[in-house]
C-alpha cells in the first residue's frame, strides 16, 4: 500500500471539527485585525495629511517604527512584554492587537497615497459647491480614495491572513496549527 492510498484511508471526520475550529479562529484573527488595522491606518493617514506638524511627525514615527519592526517581535512584545508592565492579555487579544498595530502602519501608507491621489480639482469643485471640509472628505474624497486603495488593501488582507500562522509562537491554535496537529 503506497503513502497516497494510506492518506485517503484516514477517517477525516475525526479531524474535521478541529480544522473547522482552526478555520474559525483564523477568520476571527483576520477579520477583526483587518478592521482594526484599517481604522487605525485611516486615522494615521489623516494625521499624516493634517495641518499640524507635531501630529504629522507622531504619525510618521509610528508608521516608520511599526513598518520596520518584524511582526514576530511585535507579537512577542505584546504577549510576553506587556505582562511585565501589568497588562495581561489572553492569546486571542494579544494576537489581534499585534496584527492591528503592525498592519495599521502599512494600511496608513496605502490610505495616505490613495487620498493624495485624488485629483485636487475634486476638492476644489466640492468647495465651490459650498461643501465644508468634513463633507468634502466624506462625500467626495473618501469614496474616490477607497477605489484607489482597493488593490493595496486586498494585498494587505491576504498578507494578514497568511501572517496569522505566526501566532502559533504564542500558542494560538489557528488553521495551520490545527492542520499540523
Amino acid at each position: 500500500m503506497d503513502a497516497l492510498t494510506r492518506v485517503f484511508q484516514v477517517p477525516w471526520s475525526h479531524y474535521s471539527g478541529d480544522l473547522v475550529a482552526g478555520l474559525e479562529r483564523t477568520a476571527g484573527y483576520t477579520l477583526i485585525s483587518f478592521a482594526g488595522g484599517a481604522l487605525l491606518g485611516l486615522l494615521l493617514a489623516l494625521m499624516r495629511l493634517g495641518p499640524m506638524r507635531a501630529v504629522r511627525m507622531l504619525a510618521a514615527i509610528y508608521t516608520e517604527v511599526f513598518k520596520n519592526v518584524p511582526l514576530l517581535a511585535i507579537v512577542f512584545l505584546t504577549y510576553f512584554g506587556l505582562p511585565s508592565v501589568g497588562i495581561r492579555l489572553n492569546v486571542f487579544y494579544s494576537g489581534v492587537i499585534s496584527l492591528i498595530l503592525f498592519y495599521a502602519a502599512y494600511l496608513s501608507e496605502i490610505f495616505r497615497a490613495a487620498i493624495s491621489g485624488v485629483n485636487p480639482g475634486q476638492r476644489e469643485a466640492a468647495e465651490a459647491l459650498g461643501l465644508g471640509r468634513i463633507a468634502t472628505f466624506v462625500r467626495v474624497i473618501f469614496p474616490q480614495a477607497l477605489r484607489l486603495a482597493l488593490a493595496g488593501t486586498n494585498t494587505m488582507f491576504v498578507d494578514l491572513l497568511k501572517s496569522t500562522s505566526l501566532l502559533v509562537t504564542i500558542s494560538a491554535a489557528e488553521l495551520m496549527t490545527q492542520g499540523q496537529l
